[in-house]
């Protein structure tokens, strides 16, 4: 039997060599994209056979490095309590209506030495007593000034003091003048203030000196303490006033001071500040109206 066989035109296709063959049957751009994949393949097996180590080494130093911890705090100031007095070293049992010298009432009053306005300034700052004071510069009075503060006294034994104080180191106190006035068993006298050169002592930058007095026995009811300056280029400071009971067997052993009576114009700036301090005082009140239906004697005895 015969076996058949192709016909001619198909055993010459498959036996003819392969650039003699007909050209595949894919499409052309299907077979680019093919082509183009392995190229890319094989350069990348290539070119990427490891990292450049100049681009490892700067990975490396590019390491961030946190900031440094900030400092510790510094150790807290041990802060230590102490002991401030209100009124400093001055004693509670004081018989000045107003030892602060606030100004607030009827406790101190000044007066120029003509007619003009005085000035005082109340300071709050480093004195003997450690309490505020008063200053009356030179300066804002020309003609001088008068300082009065009122207390309130007794017959006892009593002693009285004040500091006064001048700017500078080495400054005097000759044209101050501070006294006492008052009703004594005697009569409506004053008592001169005695300075004391042994209280010397200098407080930033100013002199303060200490004026006192002991009396055997103080005036009766309200007394007048009053601080004179006639210096007009000076400034005088006035603080830490004081007056104070003394032991009744003390009176007998105290030499006091001599009285001399009140001059005019003392006698006038003290009626000046009694009138002052009836102006200032409280009205006194009127008696409250009886309750509908009480009887006028029944509210009256109440």
């Amino acid at each position: 039997m015969k076996s058949p066989l192709a016909p001619p035109s198909l055993r010459m296709l498959f036996l003819a060599p392969p650039s003699l063959r007909m050209p595949s049957l894919a499409p052309p751009s299907l077979r680019m994209r093919v082509l183009g994949l392995v190229a890319s393949a094989a350069l990348c097996s290539v070119g990427c056979e490891g990292r450049d180590p100049l681009v490892t080494l700067r990975n490396q130093e590019a390491v961030i490095v946190p900031p440094p911890p900030p400092p510790p705090p510094p150790v807290p100031e041990v802060r230590t309590l102490g002991t401030r007095r209100l009124f400093g070293t001055m004693p509670i049992d004081n018989r000045f209506q107003d030892p602060l010298m606030t100004f607030s009432g009827t406790g101190w009053f000044a007066f120029a030495n003509a007619n003009v306005y005085p000035t005082v300034v109340r300071q709050v700052g480093a004195s003997p007593t450690q309490t505020p004071f008063v200053k009356m510069a030179g300066a804002d009075n020309p003609s001088g000034v008068t300082l009065l503060g009122q207390l309130k006294t007794t017959t006892t034994a009593l002693h009285t003091e004040v500091w006064l104080g001048r700017d500078g180191d080495a400054a005097g106190f000759e044209s101050v003048e501070v006294s006492l006035a008052g009703l004594f068993v005697s009569g409506e006298q004053i008592v001169a203030l005695q300075q004391d050169e042994a209280s010397h002592t200098v407080i930033e930058g100013r002199t303060w000196s200490r004026f006192t007095a002991d009396l055997s026995e103080g005036p009766v009811g309200w007394a007048y303490l009053m601080a004179t300056d006639t210096d007009a280029a000076a400034t005088l400071y006035f603080g830490g006033p004081t007056a104070v009971d003394l032991d009744v067997g003390a009176g007998a052993a105290i030499v006091s001071s001599s009285k001399r009576a009140l001059t005019a114009n003392e006698k006038r700036l003290i009626a000046m500040v009694q009138e002052k301090t009836r102006t200032l005082a409280p009205p006194a009140s009127a008696r409250p109206t009886p309750f509908p239906g009480m009887f006028p004697d029944v509210a009256k005895a109440r």
